[in-house]
């Protein structure tokens, strides 16, 4: 039975049509649905993928600031290259926190128009255009 994959089917298919495994399944998954157990569950998760994630977009585009070569993880931001960030995020439709520009870049296979800057390298920057079009 182990090495068959057609036996092993037919079993699962039997096994879990059974009434009282029904019911097991379902009490369990009742209280499994409202845990607080699940609920931190989901949130290690959805840190992990999250971290994972923008590990992988920020290496795609480099792994450090194009500007001043600050690598380190927590200090890095994507910047969108032609000032286009809003008009961007509203043609997309990427709504949502500090992870939905990073999700997208992740699912659009890490297009032109966006590089790594540091934090304080990406604020110089909008605070350069500020001082441009408000005090030239």
């Amino acid at each position: 039975m182990k090495n068959n994959p057609e036996t092993l089917k037919r079993y699962r298919k039997l096994y879990y049509a059974k009434p009282e495994v029904i019911e097991h399944r379902k009490q369990y998954m009742a209280k499994w649905r409202n845990s607080e157990e699940k609920k931190e569950y989901i949130r290690k998760y959805a840190r992990e993928r999250a971290r994972k994630i923008r590990e992988l977009v920020l290496q795609a585009y480099g792994g450090k600031c194009s500007e001043c070569s600050e690598a380190r993880f927590p200090c890095l931001e994507i910047d969108h290259i032609n000032n286009d960030g809003a008009q961007h995020r509203r043609e997309m439709k990427i709504n949502g926190g500090s992870n939905a520009l990073t999700y997208w870049l992740y699912r659009n296979k890490y297009p032109e128009g966006f590089r790594i800057l540091c934090g304080n390298c990406h604020r110089m920057k909008h605070y350069r255009r500020w001082e441009l079009t408000n005090h030239a």
